[in-house]
């Protein structure tokens, strides 16, 4: 074994702190040992190489012999390792000690790397990395929560048990957990975050959230504006959402309200008003008081949508025809010059096409409903697919007359 080793040390921490400090230390102890050899390397990191007694030679540019770890309490080792861009054999360089050292920092297990290596008694190098580990969360629990699941409010969190600890996402889960509860109508829910102390034996922290969940806030009044055909009472039969009563809570969600507008612009469409519109300008909601004069009486929730019905448009006909391109090729070789409409040999004739949609000729000038428009496309398009045909297009064209 050589008695003459070098020794690298990673001085990690706030540039401030090399530059104030750390670097007129190195040179102090420099100044007075001026038989050693010394090289500085900024990099994002200081890496300070110090001879006990040879020179560098005999240190870089050896090959590889051995990586170690110390310190490690949840990380596992060979996780650790791969990380490293080193393997056996590889010669050990300045960047490459650099680069190893970033590597373990980037993958943000770790707020301290340490590196000392040494050489074996055949010129290998052996790098040994002391390392302290970031704490791991142990266990999250959620707390006061009476109207919804815990492992439904889990499900939003940015984090989960075994993730490093990070304050802020830790705190960002308050905000994730006020959110769930305010699509569900608990306008008045509060979170709060106590941790614990990291457990030292284990570097290991809980996370306990405090909900006080507040009241739901029911529905006093639900408006829809802007429609001059279409009856109002109709579309208020179909939202899932419901003014509160005598058999109605009347809760509001967040959730609902997005799904209602939907429901809303379906309804207009399949009564012909296919390009009626959501304004989103007129459309939300508003929490009050019942009685501002008798505040204990709480509060409720006013939704306002507001719709733009546009023109009413009339089923006029179906008029299919087949793309003569792409008209398939087991029955129309390409042999075959001539294709034209007359000597086409489809795979469904346009009379057949036809017994597969809802709407049917003796319709023609009744009001256009765009769902039963859709379901005979499909309805198209999987008479294709029963026959092979799963990439058969069916191309819709709309002509106003």
């Amino acid at each position: 074994m050589n008695p003459w080793n070098f020794s690298v040390q990673i001085l990690a921490g706030r540039p401030e702190e090399w530059f104030g400090v750390s670097v007129i230390r190195l040179k102090e102890i420099l100044s007075r040992m001026p038989a050693l050899g010394h090289l500085i390397v900024l990099a994002g990191l200081l890496i300070a190489l110090v001879p006990t007694y040879s020179d560098r030679d005999q240190y870089l540019d050896k090959p590889l012999a051995q990586i170690n770890f110390y310190g490690l309490q949840n990380v596992d080792v060979g996780e650790a390792a791969d990380s490293v861009p080193l393997a056996v054999g590889d010669p050990v360089t300045l960047e490459s000690l650099n680069a190893s050292v970033r590597a373990l920092y980037a993958t943000g297990y770790f707020k301290d790397v340490t590196l000392k290596a040494q050489l074996t008694s055949d010129d290998r190098v052996i790098l040994n990395f002391q390392v302290v580990e970031l704490p791991r969360i142990s266990d999250i629990t959620i707390r006061g929560m009476e109207e919804l699941y815990e492992a439904d409010l889990k499900t939003v969190l940015p984090i989960k048990e075994g993730d490093v600890y990070s304050l802020q996402e830790a705190q960002e889960a308050v905000g994730a957990l006020e959110d769930k509860y305010r699509s569900e109508g608990f306008f008045l829910a509060a979170v709060w975050l106590d941790t614990g102390d990291v457990d030292p034996e284990t570097n290991t922290i809980e996370l306990r959230y405090i909900i006080d969940e507040g009241e739901s806030i029911p529905i006093s009044r639900i408006n829809i504006l802007g429609t001059s055909h279409l009856d109002p009472e109709n579309m208020l039969a179909i939202l899932d959402h419901k003014e509160e009563g005598i058999f109605e809570d009347g809760v509001f969600s967040e959730s609902k309200f997005e799904q209602d507008k939907y429901k809303i612009l379906a309804y207009a469409k399949s009564n012909g008003y296919v390009n009626a519109e959501i304004d989103p300008s007129a459309t939300g909601y508003e929490i009050r008081w019942r009685n501002p004069s008798k505040p204990e009486e709480g509060r409720v929730v006013i939704i306002t949508y507001k719709i733009n019905e546009g023109q009413i448009r009339y089923f006029g006909g179906y008029s299919l025809e087949h793309d003569s391109q792409a008209i398939n090729l087991e029955r129309n070789p390409p042999e075959r010059k001539i294709k034209t409409k007359e000597n086409q040999n489809p795979v469904f004739t346009a009379e057949q096409l036809l017994s597969f949609t809802e709407f049917n000729p003796s319709e023609s000038g009744e009001i256009f409903d765009e769902g039963k428009f859709f379901r005979d496309r499909s309805n198209l398009q999987q008479a294709y697919s029963s026959q092979g045909y799963v990439f058969a297009q069916i191309q819709p064209y709309f002509t106003t007359f």
